[in-house]
């Protein structure tokens, strides 16, 4: 009870309930467990939180992931979800599964809702209009349209409460605050893309900045602060604890720990055609031609109808400004600016600050434009409710937005045909995947919904005397409800049914921990397809699913050995031989491609060769182990087909062995002349477990102690 009354900040209850309300019944389709969600939230983050939660439930810390591209260090992965708390919570209720997924999806809209809510409450001092911008931003073009990448979601949910509170923090110094943004900002490292920590390392010192130089003649102000921040700093070091060592293990391997190729960091910018979107978002979807610089998930920049209106009415009319306004309009500003990613004239320049260079896509810089938009749109919303009047401004700006709509209808039905508005028609009514019947019949209806919502609206207004919050809210809700529709079926769900994948779920219960059929199989026999249980839509990392070993699979942590070896050949000579292997002949890149090689790797002639027996090959969790003889007079060097780590030991017997590296990617160890016994390789990450343990014990200590006597956080607008 207490979270959820810290939750409501202080506000009516009915509020929060309303955010939840309209945001699941839009989401209708997931929030009532009738279709998948898809693309890379089936395709990779499902598959690497199964891996994790699989091995959680049988008691293992999620180490190494043998059944990915030779098998990797699965809690290294940044966008796993390895470290984020939610999905710790989610596994308390058992295997993580399509189940899982679609509640943690939802629940980053949910998250994102009542953040906004949290914030906008503070910020503009009106919990109405809070309710119709935490809708508005829960359910936005940003959430909808790119609503396979979860890790964008999540970095899009949790910035409201880290904007709040700072800004909370920056107000007075609090040491309360300063402990609710450490807590805020492990959730959005640990669950997010990296993109959104690279760029809050930007934003909060430059908002800290513009505060501490505001108040710097306060008496005390800049001590308090400095000490809050500072123990709010160190609390967030412990809760990253596992993360931080997580990423020191991995850093030496990471194929992405330099700077992108400028021409791999610009791709997918949120361009001028794409602004469409602000007004008709389902249009965008489209297959024109001119929206085809930008990948279909990242193109909607929609707010609701209700918030652009105000948008431009708190800009362009003065009685509406507040002390907010300067720097969320330069906030706005910039974010779109640098969305445009090259098409910005400064993309090539700032692709040269810190840790600019390591994330793609700059069309999640709208993201942060539309948080700026929403909040300028609540001072004027907030004023228009209190007066419950409609000014003079606002019917001209309403009038002008009538013509716009009518204009491009007109335009559009003048460049398309009744046919392609009855295929556009067709394809809303059957939930077709990807439109298309073009962009003109699409934008045509899209108008039409606007024009009936706004003529709907104020017909409302003047056979019922509606009051204006009710209206706008009424407006808002229907508005976001239709526009999601008509996107869903492209950017947020599959048309595969839940029951059907929840199905395959219960098929691989009857599945061992570990498959260890294809052990003794040629690597690149191994498919991801042959002997393994499929279904529509998880058609990538079923190795994962299946629980068996793989030489393939998505995933965007990968050994930068691998990617080299894949790049140079190497790779292919090393997957002619199954897991396990005694090399017979030492070769170079003019020989013929075979088995059995050994290459690029300091060893005797006389440690390869022959009259050698492997048996029962096993994959475990965390370990690989094989039954070895070697009758020869020397010994013999056995070869592990995993990618190399430092942290794997090795033990024949018990007694421990050197781990070398082999094939300029995988491992080895030299097997005791006329010897045999069990060889095992176990991969260990010796301060990790401390690590997990101290960051949950701070973290459970921290909520208790912040929830212990909530404050009201929106009692009143800072002036």
């Amino acid at each position: 009870m207490r979270l959820i009354r810290f939750i409501s900040t202080g506000a009516n209850w009915k509020h929060i309930a309303l955010i939840s309300v309209v945001v699941m019944v839009s989401l209708y389709t997931l929030s009532f467990f009738q279709f998948i969600p898809k693309w890379d939230s089936v395709r990779g983050y499902l598959p690497y939180r199964f891996f994790i939660s699989d091995y959680v439930s049988d008691g293992q810390l999620p180490l190494w992931n043998p059944f990915q591209r030779l098998g990797y260090p699965g809690y290294c992965d940044l966008q796993s979800g390895v470290w984020y708390p939610v999905l710790w919570l989610l596994m308390l209720f058992g295997q993580y599964d399509i189940t899982s997924l679609i509640v943690e999806v939802v629940g980053c809209f949910l998250i994102a809702g009542w953040g906004m809510y949290t914030l906008s409450n503070w910020m503009v001092g009106c919990k109405r209009t809070a309710a119709i911008l935490g809708i508005s931003y829960a359910l936005s073009g940003f959430m909808v349209g790119s609503a396979q990448l979860m890790v964008f979601l999540i970095g899009v949910a949790w910035l409201p409460w880290i904007l709040w509170s700072l800004l909370r923090l920056l107000e007075d110094g609090s040491l309360r605050y300063a402990l609710w943004l450490a807590l805020f900002l492990m959730c959005n490292i640990t669950g997010a893309s990296p993109a959104f920590t690279i760029i809050l390392i930007y934003i909060i010192p430059a908002v800290s900045i513009l505060s501490v130089w505001k108040k710097y003649k306060v008496k005390g102000y800049f001590l308090l602060l400095l000490k809050s921040s500072s123990i709010g700093f160190f609390a967030l070091i412990i809760l990253l604890l596992p993360f931080l060592q997580s990423f020191i293990d991995f850093y030496p391997y990471f194929n992405r720990t330099g700077k992108l190729a400028y021409e791999d960091m610009i791709i997918n910018p949120f361009v001028w055609a794409d602004y469409i979107s602000f007004l008709f978002p389902y249009s965008v979807i489209s297959t024109g031609e001119m929206f085809e610089v930008t990948d279909l998930s990242l193109r909607n920049g929609y707010i609701g109808l209700v918030c652009f209106f105000f948008l431009v009415l708190s800009i362009t009319c003065r009685k509406y400004w507040s002390r907010w306004h300067a720097g969320l309009i330069v906030g706005c500003l910039i974010s779109l600016w640098f969305a445009l990613g090259d098409f910005s004239g400064i993309y090539r320049i700032a692709y040269h600050f810190p840790a600019f260079g390591l994330f793609r896509h700059p069309a999640f810089f709208r993201g942060y434009a539309m948080l700026c938009m929403l909040l300028l749109s609540g001072f004027a919303i907030k004023r228009i409710i209190a007066e419950n009047y409609i000014s003079r401004s606002a019917i001209n700006l309403f009038l002008t937005f009538v013509f716009i709509a009518s204009a491009s209808a007109y335009w559009a039905w003048r460049h398309t045909s009744w046919e392609s508005i009855r295929r556009s028609l067709h394809e809303i009514y059957t939930r077709f995947e990807f439109p298309a019947a073009g962009f003109e019949s699409q934008l045509f209806l899209n108008s039409i919904i606007l024009l009936l919502l706004a003529f709907l609206a104020v017909i409302l207004r003047a056979a019922f005397k509606l009051n204006v919050y009710f209206l706008l809210l009424a407006f808002t809700a229907a508005d976001l409800f239709i526009q999601t529709q008509l996107s869903a079926p492209t950017t947020l769900h599959h048309g595969i049914g839940y029951a059907q994948t929840k199905d395959y779920f219960h098929a691989l219960e009857a599945l061992p921990d570990h498959d260890q059929r294809f052990n003794g199989v040629a690597l690149n026999e191994l498919d991801e397809s042959v002997g393994l249980i499929q279904t529509a839509g998880l058609d990538r990392n079923l190795s994962t699913f299946n629980r068996t070993i793989s030489a393939v699979g998505e995933n965007p942590m990968r050994f930068r050995a691998f990617d080299e070896a894949r790049n140079n050949g190497q790779l292919q000579w090393v997957l002619q031989n199954p897991l396990f292997y005694f090399p017979d002949k030492i070769c170079s890149v003019t020989d013929s491609l075979c088995a059995g090689c050994l290459f690029n790797t300091p060893a005797p002639a006389d440690e390869i060769g022959d009259s050698v027996l492997i048996q029962n090959p096993q994959v475990e969790y965390n370990a690989y182990s094989v039954y070895v003889e070697n009758p020869n007079a020397k010994s013999r060097l056995l070869l592990l087909n995993v990618n190399y780590h430092h942290l794997w030991k090795a033990d024949f017997n018990g007694a421990e062995l050197a781990v070398i590296h082999a094939n300029d990617l995988v491992m080895g160890v030299r097997i005791p002349p006329q010897s045999k016994g069990e060889v095992r390789f176990k991969y260990q990450s010796p301060f990790l477990f401390a690590a997990w343990l101290i960051s949950v014990a701070t973290l459970i200590i921290l909520l208790l102690v912040l929830l212990r006597t909530p404050q009201n956080a929106t009692a009143h607008a800072v002036k």
